[in-house]
């Protein structure tokens, strides 16, 4: 009577290891793929990042092209003294006292009030183009940082 259980139960017992390590390798290669796929993600969070980085890197130097050229291109000009002068003037103003010259009476302060005054009450576009013609003669870039 045992060889007929061994005849019967062997294969039964091939059968359950045979699944069972079918089940186990399936397990590893989902296992294993599962790893290849963590760094595979990994490696390419790596390279955007890098990617991203690289390309900061590109602007800026880019920019600092820019900056520098229109630098070179601005040397002959007076286009930056005379913007310095016309925004130092009213300030200038302010520490002289009124005097009489030749006759005619001059009070350089209040001239300076009534002139912020004035151009208080210019239109909102036209301040604006001034602001940006300051900003384009001191750099762009240099404007941006001392308002962040």
């Amino acid at each position: 009577m045992l060889p007929i259980l061994g005849v019967i139960i062997g294969p039964i017992l091939k059968g359950i290891t045979s699944l069972g390590s079918s089940w186990l390798a399936n397990r590893k290669a989902k296992a294993e793929h599962k790893r290849e796929l963590k760094v595979i993600k990994q490696t390419g969070k790596v390279r955007l990042t890098q990617a991203k980085e690289d390309n900061k890197l590109a602007r800026e130097t880019r920019a600092g092209r820019m900056d520098s050229t229109a630098m070179n291109q601005m040397n002959m000009t007076w286009k930056d003294e005379y913007i310095l002068l016309l925004l130092s003037l009213p300030v200038i103003m302010c520490f002289i006292p009124a005097m009489t010259l030749f006759g005619v009476s001059f009070d350089p302060q209040a001239a300076a009030l009534n002139g912020f005054g004035i151009l208080d009450q210019t239109p909102e576009w036209y301040q604006w183009s001034i602001t940006g013609i300051i900003a384009a003669v001191y750099g762009l870039r240099t404007w941006k940082r001392l308002f962040k």
